[in-house]
């Protein structure tokens, strides 16, 4: 392994947790991308892929989010997150389905405009009056199921809904972090029949991991310390930054 890939690998995997422990989301949409330069630029070696980092996410966000929603359990609603993930898990496969039929980077765009106009309404506090919210959980979590079969896209629709509730930051945190843990479990079943954890992979997560584990407690105990109305803006800008690296 170079040591120079390793160490800017380290250091994005512990940014990018770091913020979702702070927002709850936000991990995959940092490193990923930047993953994805430091490959094309330092790596000649194709041991190493963007597949690898991908596959090496699956269990860096599986222990990160767990130690994470050890944190927030207690403002968890079990309820609302277990119809999320059974829309989500559910409609993954129905959304595999149709994987060749869709224009990604349209749908991306689409997508990209609408977490943008969400964004902008949380900065100024806009919100959509949602009557009788629990009854949308699953519809929501289906959509979003139907969007990661469809293109690996997961978290717009829920963190659209979410951003729209009256929710404390608390209550936000732990709905997002316990929807992701799970739907992280369904990818990790996914990649494992799918043959892509090789050792390659397990290699780099076991580096990665206790990275991505301390990024996500420092996050979280950052988050503890911030207002609702500076988490909102926090939230806020995050969801712009999402919005603009989607439409790119």
């Amino acid at each position: 392994m170079d040591t120079l890939v390793i160490t800017l690998l380290i250091v994005t995997i512990f940014a990018g947790v770091f913020i979702q422990g702070l927002a709850g989301f936000g991990s995959s949409m940092m490193i990923i991308p930047i993953s994805t330069l430091i490959i094309s630029i330092f790596v000649k070696d194709a041991s190493l892929s963007i597949k690898v980092i991908i596959a090496s996410m699956i269990f860096i966000n599986l222990v990160s989010n767990f130690t994470i929603y050890l944190g927030v359990r207690n403002h968890v609603n079990y309820r609302r997150v277990l119809f999320l993930f059974l829309g989500g898990a559910i409609f993954t496969f129905v959304g595999a389905n149709f994987l060749a039929t869709i224009d990604d980077q349209l749908l991306n765009r689409v997508l990209a405009v609408i977490i943008f106009i969400v964004a902008i309404m949380k900065l100024f506090d806009i919100r959509i009056n949602i009557k009788k919210p629990d009854r949308l959980f699953f519809p929501v979590g289906s959509v979003s199921g139907f969007l990661n079969g469809l293109s690996g896209i997961s978290g717009p629709p829920v963190l659209i809904f979410l951003s729209n509730l009256k929710m404390t930051k608390d209550e936000f945190r732990a709905t997002i972090i316990s929807y992701f843990f799970f739907m992280n479990i369904i990818a990790a079943i996914s990649f494992a029949i799918k043959g892509l954890i090789t050792s390659t992979v397990i290699d780099y997560s076991l580096i990665l991991v206790p990275v991505g584990v301390l990024g996500g407690y420092i996050g979280s105990k950052v988050s503890m310390k911030l207002s609702e109305h500076v988490f909102n803006k926090v939230v806020s800008t995050l969801l712009i930054a999402l919005a603009i690296m989607m439409f790119v």
